[in-house]
């Protein structure tokens, strides 16, 4: 490299990766997917349904926000997705922190088990992973580049139709002109 040139003539900035866009949507599913399945553990445990009707409505609407959020940055990779993600992941770590701490404040800590903890443990972890990747910055910048890639098409694809043609047509060969009448 010159020392009047410290830079190379054509530098590009690396195209942004999907890592985190696509591990924090497939985790977030992931996480909520975890969440029912301790939930319809725990309803088969107990065996009786009524006590954990405000969890499956929770559950459910977790599922649904999550799969929603996934959707939305896996197909038309949107910001929307994103803000969805992170916004449902931190309330669900807030509130599954409270529930921690509400357990512990009722029960204490005698009644902790590891049929308790460990479920609540990954439950949080998997919750602020989610939280951490859907709000690094590298998974904004994907779905920016991603946005810019859709317009620059759109825009492409509107002036090629918006602009006159190349060549103006050329006067028919006396072969395909109609035949005139006699």
């Amino acid at each position: 490299m010159h020392p009047q040139q410290p830079y190379p003539p054509q530098f590009q900035a690396p195209r942004p990766s999907a890592g985190t866009a696509v591990g924090s949507a497939l985790l977030g599913v992931f996480a909520a997917l975890v969440s029912a399945l301790m939930l319809t553990a725990s309803i088969v445990s107990v065996g009786v349904f009524e006590p954990f009707l405000l969890s499956i409505v929770l559950v459910a609407v977790r599922l649904a926000v999550f799969t929603v959020g996934a959707v939305l940055i896996l197909g038309p990779k949107s910001q929307a997705g994103r803000y969805l993600i992170i916004i449902a992941a931190a309330a669900y770590l807030i509130l599954g922190l409270w529930g921690a701490v509400t357990f512990l404040s009722v029960i204490g800590a005698d009644g902790l088990t590891i049929g308790y903890v460990l479920p609540t443990l990954v439950n949080l972890l998997l919750l602020a992973l989610v939280l951490l990747l859907a709000a690094l910055p590298s998974t904004g910048r994907y779905l920016a580049a991603a946005a810019q890639r859709k317009r620059a098409a759109t825009q492409q694809q509107w002036a090629q139709q918006q602009s006159p043609p190349q060549q103006w047509p050329q006067q028919p060969s006396p072969q395909q002109q109609w035949p005139q009448q006699r």
